[in-house]
C-alpha cells in the first residue's frame, strides 16, 4: 500500500497499517503502564535463590594490610580489560578486589544450561589481539567466555593480585594521606591512590517479592545461581533430575529466551511466565572460526571491527558491515530507514522522524510475522508478539525459543503487569491462572539501575564527609562519567552518564584507555590527586541531559522496563545516559585528549 508522508506528502511504499500500528502501540502501553520493576528483598535460607557462590568454595585467608598505586573493585571484563591496560602502561602496583569466587563477572556466574552470548564473539571478547586467543565459534557458549576471561587474567599475571571471594564494604578518602581508605567483608584494608569501581552494569540477581514464595515447598532459583545438584546434568548434559518435574521459568527477557529452549522437552511439563513479550530476530550464527582465516588478521583487526560494529550500531552506519549479524542489519536499518527509502538525505527534513517511524515499525513487524510462521498457535502466537517500537527493549536472538510453545508439554501464562502474583503451597498464580509446581526458576534479571550504594553495598565518602549517593541523590555528576567533583582519584565504569554501547565491552576498553591515559597524565606531571571541577561536571551534566531528550521522548511511549525505568523515565537509557552512541562518545573522548590540557580536571 502506498503512504504519503505528512508534510512533502511523499508517497512511499509500505505494506502494514501505520494508524492500526499506532493504535495497538498506544493500546499496550496503556495495558502495561503499571508494570513494575520486580522486587528486591532477599531471602534467607534454603529459598534464597541469589544466596551464597554455588561454583567456588570460599577459602580462608588471612586479612591483607597493604597500600597500592590502583585498586580495582571487580573482576569481570571491565576489571580484566583496566587490568591488561594498566599493565601495558607500565603500572604493576594494582589490586583487584571480586566478591565471585573466580574472574569473569557476570560470565562467572551465568551458567544456565544454553547460556551464550549474543554479540559476535570477534568485538565481545575484549584484548584478543594481546592475548593471541582464538574464539572456537562466531557465538561460542557461556562456558568459553569464562575460561577466557581467565586467560586474560593469567596472561595479564592478575590472579597474583586478586583478592575473590571478597567485596568492598567501604571507601574513605583520606585528605592527610591522599589515599583511598577501603575496607572489606574479610577484614582487609588497603590504601590506594586511585580507586576504579568497576562492578558492571548488571548488578545483583533480583526476584519477585511474592506472598508465599518463603513457604514454597519445591526448589527455587536465580537463572544466575543455576542448581545442577537439584537439576542434575550440566551445560552441555540432559537435565536428568528434571524428567518427572514440573518447572516454572518466570521471565521473558535474554536468560528466559535460553532457558526455556533448553528446558523444553526435559521437564514432564514447563510453564513460562510472561509479564511482557521481548522481540526475538532469528538464531545466532555459530560458524566456528576458520584458523585459517585467522592467522590471516592484520594487525589491529580486533579494533576496526569494534569500531565498524559500534558505528553501524549507533547511528552511524558505515560502506561496509564487518560483522554483519542481525543486530547490525537492524540497527543500521532503524538509522538509515533503508528498508523504507532508498536515500535518508533525500527526504524532507520535516519528514524524517516519519520514515524513521516507518522503518521502526516495520523492524518490529518482522519480528512479530516470526510468531506467526513459527509458532503453530495463534493464539499463543499472539501473546508473544512484542507490541512496541524496536528500541524499547533488549533483542535477543530466538534459537529455538519460539518453537518451544509448540510442544504440548510447555504452556506460555500471560501475565502483564502482574507476573508471578503468589504461591500458595505448590500451587502458583501468575495472570488470573494456577498451576502446579515443583521448581521455580527466576530469570528476572539484575538490579541494573539502582543506586551504587544498594546495588553493591560499598560507601563511599569523599572529601569532607560526603557520601556519593547522596552527592548523586538529584543526578549524577560526573565529568564524561568517569568522576565526581568532591571525589578525588576516583573512576567509574559502565553506563553512567558515558555512552551507550550495544557491544558492552567496546565501552568497556573505551573507558579503561581513558583512565589509564588519565593516570599517566597524573605521573607525567608529577600530580598525586585528580578531580574534576564543578563547573565541567555541570557542564557535562548539561550536555547529556540534551543530548537524552528525543532517546526520552521515544521511550515515553514505550512499555515500562529497566530501559525506561518502569515508566518513571529514570531507566538505565533514560536517566543521564549519553544516547549519542559510543561512536560519538568516542570522539568527545579522543578531541578532548588531543588537546592536551586535560580541560576540567584538576591536578594537584
Amino acid at each position: 500500500m502506498n503512504h504519503q508522508l505528512p508534510h512533502s506528502r511523499i508517497p512511499v511504499r509500505i505494506d502494514f497499517d501505520v494508524e492500526a500500528i499506532r493504535a495497538r502501540y498506544a493500546q499496550e502501553l496503556s495495558r502495561r503502564s503499571e508494570t513494575k520493576a520486580p522486587g528486591k528483598a532477599h531471602r534467607p535460607g534454603a529459598v534464597d535463590p541469589v544466596g551464597g557462590d554455588p561454583w567456588t568454595k570460599v577459602q580462608p585467608r588471612e586479612a591483607v594490610q597493604e597500600e597500592c598505586e590502583v585498586l580495582i573493585i571487580g573482576g569481570g571484563f571491565s576489571g580484566l580489560t583496566l587490568g591488561g591496560k594498566l599493565a601495558g602502561a607500565g603500572i604493576d602496583s594494582v589490586r583487584i578486589l571480586e566478591h565471585g569466587g573466580d574472574f569473569g563477572g557476570v560470565w562467572y556466574w551465568n551458567r544456565y544450561p544454553n547460556a551464550q552470548c549474543d554479540i559476535e564473539a570477534y568485538v565481545y571478547f575484549p584484548l584478543l589481539e594481546e592475548t593471541g586467543y582464538m574464539p572456537s565459534s562466531k557465538y561460542p557458549p557461556a562456558t568459553e567466555i569464562y575460561e577466557y576471561a581467565r586467560i586474560i587474567g593469567q596472561h595479564f599475571h592478575l590472579y597474583d593480585r586478586a583478592l575473590f571471594h571478597t567485596a568492598a564494604t567501604t571507601a574513605t578518602w583520606d585528605e592527610e594521606s591522599q589515599r583511598w581508605i577501603v575496607a572489606t567483608d574479610r577484614g582487609d584494608e588497603i590504601r590506594a591512590r586511585y580507586l576504579i569501581r568497576s562492578s558492571g552494569a548488571l548488578g545483583t540477581p533480583v526476584f519477585p517479592n511474592v506472598p508465599g514464595i518463603d513457604t514454597f515447598p519445591g526448589r527455587i532459583f536465580h537463572s544466575s545461581r543455576w542448581d545442577y545438584g537439584y537439576t542434575g546434568g550440566s551445560q552441555f548434559e540432559p537435565l536428568v533430575n528434571l524428567r518427572d518435574k514440573k518447572v516454572a521459568v518466570v521471565g521473558s527477557g535474554a536468560s528466559a529466551v535460553q532457558v526455556v529452549a533448553a528446558l523444553a522437552g526435559q521437564v514432564e511439563h514447563l510453564y513460562v511466565v510472561q509479564r511482557t513479550p521481548g522481540p526475538a530476530v532469528g538464531e545466532r550464527d555459530t560458524t566456528p572460526t576458520d584458523p585459517e582465516q585467522w592467522r590471516d588478521q592484520p594487525e589491529g583487526w580486533q579494533r576496526e571491527r569494534m569500531l565498524n560494529y559500534d558505528a553501524n550500531t549507533s547511528g552511524h552506519p558505515q560502506p561496509v558491515d564487518l560483522v554483519q549479524d542481525q543486530f547490525s542489519k537492524f540497527f543500521s536499518a532503524n538509522a538509515t530507514a533503508d528498508n523504507i527509502v532508498e536515500d535518508l538525505s533525500r527526504v524532507p527534513a520535516e519528514d524524517v522522524m516519519a520514515v524513521r517511524e516507518l522503518a521502526d515499525m516495520k523492524i518490529m513487524e518482522h519480528v512479530r510475522s516470526a510468531c506467526d510462521e513459527i509458532v503453530q498457535d495463534p493464539a499463543t502466537a499472539d501473546q508473544l508478539k512484542p507490541w512496541y517500537g524496536f528500541g524499547c527493549k533488549r533483542v535477543t536472538f530466538d534459537d529455538g525459543y519460539l518453537a518451544a510453545f509448540n510442544r504440548e508439554d510447555v504452556t506460555l501464562i500471560d501475565a502483564p503487569v502482574t507476573g508471578l502474583q503468589a504461591i500458595h503451597g505448590s500451587t502458583v498464580c501468575a495472570g488470573g491462572q494456577e498451576f502446579e509446581a515443583d521448581c521455580i526458576i527466576l530469570a528476572t534479571g539484575f538490579d541494573a539501575g539502582s543506586d551504587p550504594k544498594r546495588r553493591t553495598g560499598l560507601t563511599v565518602t569523599g572529601r569532607g564527609g560526603r557520601d556519593l549517593s547522596e552527592h548523586w541523590s538529584q543526578g549524577l555528576r560526573t565529568l564524561h562519567g568517569f568522576m565526581a567533583d568532591e571525589f578525588p582519584n576516583l573512576f567509574e565504569t559502565g553506563q553512567g552518564q558515558g555512552a551507550i554501547a550495544l557491544n558492552f565491552t567496546s565501552l568497556l576498553r573505551l573507558q579503561a584507555e581513558h583512565i589509564v591515559a588519565i593516570i599517566a597524565e597524573a605521573h607525567r606531571r608529577g600530580a598525586t590527586t585528580i578531580e574534576p571541577t564543578a563547573g565541567a561536571v555541570e557542564e557535562w551534566g548539561e550536555r547529556v541531559n540534551q543530548s537524552g531528550g528525543p532517546f526520552r521522548a521515544y521511550h515515553a511511549h514505550c512499555v515500562p522496563g529497566y530501559y525506561n525505568g518502569y515508566g518513571r523515565g529514570d531507566g538505565v537509557l533514560t536517566s543521564q545516559v549519553f544516547t549519542e552512541g559510543i561512536h560519538s562518545f568516542r570522539q568527545v573522548l579522543e578531541d578532548w585528549r588531543t588537546t592536551g590540557d586535560f580541560t576540567g580536571l584538576t591536578f594537584s
